[in-house]
């Protein structure tokens, strides 16, 4: 069942990450400094509260981020025929692979950061980020340039139908090209998580959101972009996601100031964001990779059993939002907590977390065998295929 696979990869992932705090980043004694004025101290108070406090605005941030290729389609399919849809739905795959990925990576800087939070160690949590900045941005220079390059090839592996693949690729490189800004908007974020502060990211990725959707009415219904119209949509809104929270950082009270010292390279502090986001980012790459060949099967089996597959696999992409964010919250409490040496308190996050996702997991797995909905779908054929494929997931 895909929904307790995901469970115990969660668990394995915090069990990584929290050994990864107590292990790969030793704790520090000297330079301490003030916090500034931060509200996200998760070394006291009850702590499931605390928990969900930090877990509700992840998850609905993770929410928002996946109604951008939703809204995307919606859009494209209200002013645009199966070409365009066709399109977006097949480059919406290939740039959810890349954000999912670059989420895992930036893990590790969450991790360290709130680890040196936790330990009140200022001068070491300004090196963490200057550390991010210059890893990541050669990151996100790479990783545009050999995927807008790698474009046609990966289109036609997914097999892109041909009346679509003018748009896929039109649409693919445009959002490859605005690689910078998804890199640049989940490292900002990763700091912020790291300060344990879930409640800003949402708030940029809310307004970025009603901002794509003005966008892709005006490129899409209004100029006739078709799928191009789609994805510049999606890359200003990204973009305008990154200068929101820069603007706030700057403004802010973090008592953080990164000196260009910060930014001179220090291999231990690059290993240690690397030694933590690298497992999580090849996992999630892998379980994204699984969808995609799923995908291509169900493809080659028939119109019904695509669009049956297509669609449990958009609703367990939403599934899957709970243990992530769950996993983000044991990630920065068992961080915070091992950077103030209460190790007994990380353990127990560990414990909830992993009980958390555990009856998650279960109830959701009873739901689909109990009823599954039907709604979505009219024919009476698709209906067998569709609750055949939700129960056997």
């Amino acid at each position: 069942m895909a929904q307790a696979d995901e469970t115990r990869h969660t668990a394995t992932d915090v069990t990584g990450t929290n050994t990864a705090a107590n292990n790969a980043i030793p704790a520090t004694t000297g330079a301490r400094s003030t916090t500034g004025n931060l509200k996200g101290d998760l070394t006291r108070g009850p702590l499931i509260p605390t928990m969900l406090r930090f877990s509700i605005p992840y998850l609905i941030t993770c929410f928002l981020q996946s109604c951008y290729e939703l809204v995307d389609l919606l859009i494209v399919g209200r002013f645009n025929g199966a070409d365009s849809v066709s399109a977006v739905s097949t480059g919406s795959q290939m740039t959810h692979l890349v954000t999912v990925t670059i989420v895992g990576l930036t893990t590790g800087i969450t991790v360290t950061i709130s680890h040196a939070i936790g330990a009140k160690r200022m001068d070491k949590v300004q090196r963490q980020i200057g550390q991010s900045i210059r890893l990541f941005a050669l990151v996100a220079i790479i990783a545009a340039v050999i995927l807008v390059a790698c474009a046609d090839p990966l289109l036609r592996l997914l097999s892109t139908p041909p009346e679509a693949f003018s748009q896929a690729h039109d649409y693919v490189t445009i959002c490859f090209l605005g690689t910078p800004f998804i890199v640049a908007y989940n490292v900002i974020s990763a700091i912020f998580r790291g300060f344990g502060d879930s409640r800003h990211p949402m708030y940029f990725v809310a307004l970025a959101g009603l901002l794509n959707v003005e966008l892709d009415l005006a490129f899409i219904g209004g100029a006739h972009m078709q799928a191009a119209g789609a994805a510049l949509a999606t890359v200003i809104s990204q973009a305008f996601s990154v200068a929101a929270a820069l603007t706030y950082l700057k403004f802010a009270n973090t008592g953080i100031h990164v000196r260009k010292a910060d930014l001179v390279y220090d291999w231990a502090g690059t290993r240690q964001i690397l030694a933590i986001g690298t497992p999580i980012a090849l996992q999630k790459l892998c379980i994204q990779v699984s969808f995609i060949v799923i995908t291509a099967i169900a493809n080659g089996r028939g119109l019904e059993i695509s669009a049956a597959v297509g669609i449990v696999e958009k609703i367990i992409s939403f599934l899957f939002l709970v243990p992530s964010a769950m996993l983000s919250t044991v990630s920065v409490v068992a961080g915070q907590n091992a950077g103030a040496r209460q190790h007994s308190r990380s353990k127990t996050a560990l414990r909830y977390g992993i009980t958390m996702c555990m009856i998650y997991g279960t109830f959701m797995c009873l739901a689909s065998q109990c009823g599954v909905p039907t709604w979505c779908v009219s024919s009476p054929r698709m209906t067998r295929r569709w609750s055949s494929t939700a129960r056997n997931t």
